[in-house]
Order: structure tokens, then sequence, then C-alpha cells
């Protein structure tokens, strides 16, 4: 095994499970309750050591694996963010 395929984890899904996780998406949207989702292209396990090095944003443009540790962070932060209710975001590195 190379290195890359050591610490890059991409999601691979099968068609069927695309379909079922958009579809359990689109019912968290509809039924009335406060809502975040963060889609990440994979995972790596280097962890950013600041907050900067990753982005939010709302196309799957340019995205790249992140560490577990950094959405972690993120999902505990969007808890206490009144501004990221009702948001679907792409979670990726920052281009530093």
């Amino acid at each position: 095994e190379n290195l890359k395929d050591l610490t890059s984890t991409k999601v691979h899904r099968t068609p069927e499970e695309t379909y079922f996780k958009y579809q359990g998406e689109e019912i968290i949207k509809q039924s009335g309750l406060s809502y975040t989702i963060i889609r990440v292209s994979g995972f790596n396990e280097s962890p950013s050591t600041d907050s900067s090095a990753v982005r939010l944003q709302k196309t799957n443009e340019n995205i790249s694996p992140v560490s577990r540790a950094d959405l972690s962070q993120v999902i505990a932060s969007a808890l206490l963010e009144p501004n990221a209710c009702n948001l679907v975001l792409y979670m990726t590195k920052s281009n530093q």
C-alpha cells in the first residue's frame, strides 16, 4: 500500500446507498426540526492545528478529505451557532 492509501479514506457508496442517504436528509429537512447537515468527501488522519485550516461551503466544488477530529469540532460548534440552523454544508481543507 502506498502512503496516500493509508492517510486518506474516500467515501465510496453504491447508488442505492447514495439514494437512501439523500432520502434521509430530505426527511430531516422536512421534519420541522432544526438541523445542520455537514457533508465530507472522505477522511484523513491529519487533524488541523488551527480552526482556519477548514472551510465550510455550500457547493461540493474543490472539496478534499478532512480529519474526523476536525469534523467533530465543526459539529460541536454548529450545535452552538444559531446561524448554522437549517443548512447543508460541505466541509473541506482550506487553501492556505
